[in-house]
């Protein structure tokens, strides 16, 4: 119990500091096969707590790209490879039923639910084929941020940004466990993002606005194992992979590998 407390803490902490303005799209998801196997409303509570750092796609719009005042340009857009730092929190619903928190920092706040239909859950730790699937979804609306900037001559200018966020994320996963301590597994998974972004420019005679609504999608393939320690109540995953992201505005677009490492602590 004391891991939740802490990790719900973190998770607050991370979530307020966010910045709405750059986001990215994870490439990785640390999601295996299994659902912990706990029961919340018969007070069998189970989870996991994860800390992890990962490749994403990070999509840039022009508030960050412009060195001097001027015009506010959608054409500065722009879709590019990137680290990411998380955090995970996984607790039991029901036997076969998992809900979960994920916190990527640069990005919303996504929670969902994962369903086991395949084999035992993992505090079965039972060897066999596994499957399931997971549906997460999350938002984000901002105040408009200021961003002081140095005009031509010097002069302190200002740059304001405001960004509504919605995210929906989609995987699959199936694997193998082969014993106690050892599972592999492949995951597929695809993600949306639709930004409404107002970028205002103001200097001492002008105010130029623009708004860009943004659509991002991200998808691709991960192979991944999860090996648990000694005592089983922590373990470690490594994930790689490929992905591809799509920002519809400009018909941007960025693919490569993925690549991502997962501490976590299994609670009860």
């Amino acid at each position: 119990m004391k891991i939740l407390i802490t990790f719900l803490g973190l998770i607050t902490l991370v979530s307020c500091s966010l910045n709405k303005v750059d986001y990215k799209m994870p490439n990785t998801r640390f999601q295996s096969p299994e659902v912990t196997g706990g029961a919340l409303f018969q007070l069998e509570i189970k989870g996991r707590a994860n800390l992890n750092y990962a490749s994403s796609n990070r999509v840039t719009t022009a508030s960050h790209l412009v060195d001097v005042l001027g015009p506010v340009d959608a054409d500065n857009l722009s879709v590019e490879s990137a680290g990411q730092l998380g955090l995970k929190l996984d607790i039991s619903i029901f036997d076969r039923l998992d809900m979960y928190w994920n916190i990527v920092m640069g990005s919303p706040a996504v929670g969902g639910f994962k369903w086991q239909f395949l084999g035992e859950t993992e505090n079965a730790y039972a060897k066999g084929w596994k499957g399931s699937l997971a549906l997460g979804w999350g938002s984000s609306k901002t105040d408009p941020e200021r961003f002081p900037i140095q005009d031509a001559v010097g002069d302190e200018d200002d740059y304001w940004v405001k960004s509504d966020m919605y995210v929906y994320d989609l995987s699959i996963q199936f694997g193998y466990r082969f014993n106690e301590r050892f599972i592999l597994y492949a995951n597929g998974f695809f993600n949306g993002y639709n930004s409404d972004v107002l970028l205002v420019s103001i200097d001492d005679e002008t105010k130029e606005d623009q708004e860009l609504n943004l659509k991002s999608e991200n998808f691709g393939g991960i192979l991944g194992i999860k090996y648990y320690f000694k005592n089983k109540l922590s373990y470690v995953n490594v994930e790689v992979g490929g992905s591809k992201a799509i920002v519809s505005v400009e018909d941007l677009d960025n693919k490569g590998l993925s690549f991502g490492m997962n501490f976590g602590w299994i609670f009860e």
